[in-house]
């Protein structure tokens, strides 16, 4: 498309500076989707605040010195704040499109005839009627070139539960997309949204933080599932809907989001070989996005193997009988409903999160309950559903007929997908498809033997019955599986008994009331047995070797080829002259043995490890110490801003974090903080928790409530917390570091600041601020949306200032409380994440100075009177500058002897580092005078600013160490480390996942450079790129 051309239809030309500044804005406004039949869009929020922006060394905003240029040297007839206003009323888009197509001059007309922003797109009948009203000769044509130029700045946005019907004209935002399900009714793909189309409310909405990522070309996105039927599949469509707001409020079901119908010409073929356009109407439900169907977790996934790795998967999946319950009894407003799934099978079973979710209701159906048949089971006539797991009744005696069913269908269906789960946990995936030939061969033995066609009760297939009652070869399949089972199964065989005495019956099968609280008891009397001892070694080992397996097998992704995505074909590796299959990954593998390194006390940390041994190419040899590379069959594909696969990737039961938190960051496990971490033997004090043992905290709680620390709970009492994060240009080696440490100090301390928590940044519009919020995945939002990039122009902080605002607030608050006769709420913790280069500064004493002058504000008050420390600062330091760490090390010892009270605590972040002390050192003694850094040196009783020049001056002496490869994790994590290390690995951006060379040399921020991975690259070419 040719840039776009201001002066094409008018003689009011803007000279060329600014005309070129225009056009070049609106190029880089412009979004061209990365999918097939995506029209390209204008995103106008950046184009407004452009037309709002005053350039260097002028006075006057873009949109006046464009308003000067095309009217000239005049009394403008409408004014820049008219045009860019934040009033009801701006036309700053109107005022675009009127550049585009040559007609600037008339924007003061235009929006006296109520052609505003808000108003468009509007109707080309209602443009002639308005613009006949500006130019009877020249109404209908300005109209005309108004109309098509307006559509691709107002694209469609998606808004939460909300229907919208399109015309042919509406551009849908949808900047990737991707097949991923096909069916009779409808297909499915997989989509990304720019987070500008995605409206607030909506994004509020969305069940889990895996849905927001940064992609590398469109920025913030949003990923969905997106449901297309055909104009001749609308019927499938409103049932579908019908089914969706029904189940609105079930959590177990996947979450309806928002529909539309879609106007569209297409060209059809007609009999004699030329062709013609047909208009089409396509309806399209948005769904929250789930990576793999239980099928899937069959097909890709190693069957559990120890007993903490078969409880987990069992306690996910049944959580699908709950999600039954709400189905099959619904309360409403207008009275109660039966409803009936009417097709559950394990393709239907989607892990969204971590979760095991029903999807799919295109079949369901529902029934007002009625109070004379309160006593009755309620019954429809059977429509739809997948026969390989319906009930024997579903299938009537007359092929033509359509028999009466109970809500009792849906049970069986669990119990052939529960006895499905249970082969795959004992045989593998081999034994499912096993288990499905026998099927096979019984219906077909069944047929065979029948005498006469009337006894043929069932047409062949691959049923768990033979129209009647179980197959008796289901019956010795399950004692086939019981006798397979390992002697570490104490589940299995019981989940099996459960489901032939109480779901594959013919008459009296458990309603779905009581089936989920049968299969809980049936999980709780089973034995427990915890890994031995002498085998978590072991058990580490495989688990670093689960963590190198690829999410899916290479030939797994031959039916996702796209024109996007090149493939290469790679040696596999062999064994004894023999092709060695893909590797797989085990179900629940991670989370057991994650659980096994939580149950270890890390009271002790052990000194550094010893270095890793130097290979002749100059990399690291230490296998335990080497980052595992993807499978040669894994490409990348939705990625994040940090390079973070988003698709082809397992389910979270082999994932590093709970439902809806960030993975851990490479550079976690890479980066040691320059003190030594061994803490004093103080049996008084609180064990020390890193950030990792706190994740595990609340991994191994995911099925259940959340865990509130006992430690934190003992100290803090209605007191305020307040994060703000340093994101100048010198902060962007840690950022991940950053991002990951402040979302675990959100879920462990969300618990106990009521009101929600605020989070403020050092630089950038305030917009990027949270104010009362307990949502880590917003602060994790926000973190991702402030990320400082690489510029020509370095970023730098006065830390100053932010502080200095935010106590200005807490003073005033106080104020207003007191002049409104209430109790002021005294109690603030405010939290710093930052490097401490501060760059930003005059001098490099301003803070202390600063803090010397709040702590006689407070003391003033009275405030630091009645608690020992009700306001507090925690300094959170990333990196290890010297003159950084001595600076933050002052600000913490040396105010007593100045004879302030000691309200500040700084503790530099390593693996090792305390969660529990970045919350609480601040403002609790104990903790405050715990060592985490004995080779500190000693308080300093004069100004030790005084002899510290600013790090602007001196620049920064950051010492330029060796980068630990991924999982060389100190301390008692260090086995853990080596197989957590590569998991959701969240890179730098010039580095894909597994992309990252361990010959390279190492730069200032730590990070191992970049060198044959990298360059591999261009040969892995994403469907996402």
């Amino acid at each position: 498309m040719a840039p776009y051309n201001v002066s094409a239809y008018s003689t009011h030309n803007p000279p060329a500076p600014m005309n070129e500044q225009f056009q070049k804005t609106l190029d880089n406004c412009r979004v061209t989707p990365r999918c097939d039949g995506g029209k390209e869009y204008i995103r106008t929020k950046p184009l407004i605040q452009w037309m709002g922006a005053t350039q260097p060394g002028q006075s006057a905003s873009n949109a006046e010195i464009l308003l000067y240029m095309v009217y000239g040297p005049t009394i403008l007839p409408i004014s820049a704040i008219r045009v860019c206003g934040k009033g009801d009323d701006p036309c700053a888009v109107v005022f675009s499109i009127l550049l585009e197509i040559g007609l600037g001059h008339i924007i003061h007309k235009v929006a006296q005839e109520d052609i505003v922003d808000q108003s468009i797109p509007m109707s080309l009948a209602d443009l002639k009627e308005h613009f006949q009203n500006i130019d009877k000769s020249e109404g209908v044509a300005y109209a005309k070139r108004f109309n098509e130029a307006q559509w691709k700045y107002r694209p469609l946005t998606f808004r939460w539960d909300v229907y919208k019907e399109c015309p042919e004209q509406r551009i849908i935002p949808i900047c990737r997309k991707q097949e991923i399900g096909r069916g009779g009714q409808a297909r499915v793909y997989q989509i990304a949204v720019q987070a500008d189309y995605v409206a607030e409310r909506l994004q509020q909405n969305l069940p889990n933080d895996d849905s927001f990522f940064m992609d590398d070309e469109f920025g913030p996105c949003y990923q969905f599932a997106l449901k297309t039927f055909e104009e001749a599949n609308i019927a499938y469509f409103n049932d579908e809907k019908a089914a969706f707001d029904a189940l609105k409020s079930n959590k177990g079901m996947i979450r309806y989001l928002a529909s539309y119908g879609h106007r569209e010409t297409r060209k059809v073929e007609k009999n004699n070989g030329e062709s013609t356009d047909k208009t089409v109407t396509t309806k399209h439900i948005l769904l929250e996005y789930g990576r793999f169907d239980l099928m899937k977790i069959f097909m890709y996934r190693l069957s559990p193997v120890i007993s903490d790795e078969i409880e987990t998967f069992w306690t996910s999946l049944i959580q699908i009988a709950d999600a039954l319950k709400g189905i099959h009894k619904i309360k409403t407003k207008n009275g109660d409903f039966a409803g009936w799934h009417n097709d559950i099978k394990p393709g239907n079973i989607i892990v969204v999160d971590g979760e095991y979710k029903l999807a799919d209701p295109g079949f369901a159906k529902f029934q007002k309950s009625l109070e004379t048949d309160r006593d009755a089971a309620p019954k429809i006539l059977q429509d739809g559903m997948t026969q390989s797991y319906a009930a024997p009744e579903c299938f009537a005696s007359v092929p033509s007929a359509r028999p009466e069913v109970t809500q009792s269908v849906d049970i069986w269906s669990v119990g052939c997908v529960l006895s499905m789960a249970a082969t795959w946990v004992v045989l593998g995936f081999q034994g499912v498809y096993q288990f499905k030939i026998v099927r096979q061969k019984a219906v077909e033995n069944f047929r065979n033997s029948a005498q006469h066609s009337s006894e043929r009760t069932i047409e062949p297939g691959d049923f768990f019955h033979n129209g009647v009652d179980l197959l008796p070869e289901v019956k010795q399949w399950h004692q086939y599986v019981r006798s397979a089972a390992r002697h570490t199964d104490y589940i299995t065989r019981d989940i099996l008994d459960f489901v032939e005495k109480n779901l594959l019956v013919p008459k009296n099968r458990m309603p779905a009331e009581k089936l989920y609280k049968g299969l809980q008891d049936v999980l709780l009397n089973c034995h427990k047995e915890f890994i031995p001892h002498d085998l978590e070694q072991l058990m580490e080992t495989l688990g670093a070797i689960d963590e190198e397996a690829p999410s899916t097998p290479s030939g797994a992704h031959a039916t996702q080829a796209t024109p996007y995505s090149v493939r290469r074909k790679e040696k596999k590796p062999k064994m004894d002259n023999l092709e060695v299959p893909d590797l797989l990954k085990t179900a629940a593998r991670f989370e057991s043995v994650t659980k096994m390194t939580a149950r270890r006390s890390p009271r002790l940390v052990p000194q550094d490890p010893p270095p890793p041994r130097v290979s002749g190419a100059g990399g690291f040899s230490n296998p335990s110490m080497v980052a595992p590379q993807p499978h040669p069959g894994q490409y990348p594909a939705f990625t994040n801003g940090y390079h973070q696969p988003m698709l082809n990737q397992p389910p979270a039961i082999a994932l590093t974090q709970a439902p809806g938190q960030g993975p851990v960051p490479q550079q976690l496990l890479q980066r040691t903080s320059t003190f030594r971490t061994q803490r004093a033997q103080d049996f008084n004090s609180p064990e020390p928790q890193s950030v990792i043992q706190a994740r595990e905290e609340f991994r191994d709680s995911r099925w259940f409530t959340k865990p509130t620390d006992a430690v934190l709970k003992a100290h803090f009492d209605k007191r305020d917390i307040v994060f703000l994060v340093d994101n100048s240009s010198s902060m962007a080696p840690y950022w991940e570091e950053a991002t990951y440490v402040l979302e675990t100090l959100v879920m462990k301390a969300s618990p106990f600041d009521k009101n929600g928590m605020d989070l403020f940044f050092t630089l950038g519009p305030s917009e990027n601020n949270l104010l009362n919020e307990k949502s880590e995945s917003a602060f994790r939002k926000k973190m991702l949306l402030s990320r400082p990039h690489k510029r020509h122009h370095k970023l730098v902080t006065d830390m100053v200032r932010p502080i200095e605002s935010i106590f200005d607030k807490y003073f005033n608050d106080i104020d207003e409380r007191k002049r409104k006769g209430k109790k002021p709420k005294e109690q603030l913790t405010l939290i710093i994440l930052t490097d401490g280069m501060w760059e930003g500064m005059s001098s490099s004493d301003e803070v202390y100075k600063y803090v010397q002058t709040l702590l006689k504000k407070l003391e003033k008050r009275d405030i630091l009177g009645y608690k020992k420390r009700p306001v507090s600062i925690e300094f959170v330091q990333f990196g290890d500058d010297d003159n950084a760490t001595e600076r933050l090390r002052a600000l913490d010892d040396d105010m007593e002897f100045k004879g302030h009270k000691d309200i500040i605590d700084h503790e530099q972040f390593s693996i090792t580092g305390d969660v529990r002390k970045m919350l609480l050192g601040s403002f609790v003694p104990m903790m405050d005078k715990l060592n985490h850094h004995p080779e500190s040196p000693p308080p300093m009783h004069s100004d030790t600013f005084g002899s510290i020049a600013s790090s602007a001056a001196v620049g920064s002496t950051r010492n330029n160490r060796m980068s630990m490869p991924a999982g060389a994790a100190y301390g008692s994590h260090a086995h853990f480390g080596q197989h957590l290390g590569a998991i959701h690995e969240l890179d730098s951006p010039t580095t894909a996942r597994g992309d990252r060379s361990l010959t390279g040399s190492t730069g200032s921020s730590g990070s191992v450079g970049v060198g044959a991975g990298a360059q591999e690259k261009g040969s892995r070419l994403s469907f996402w790129r």
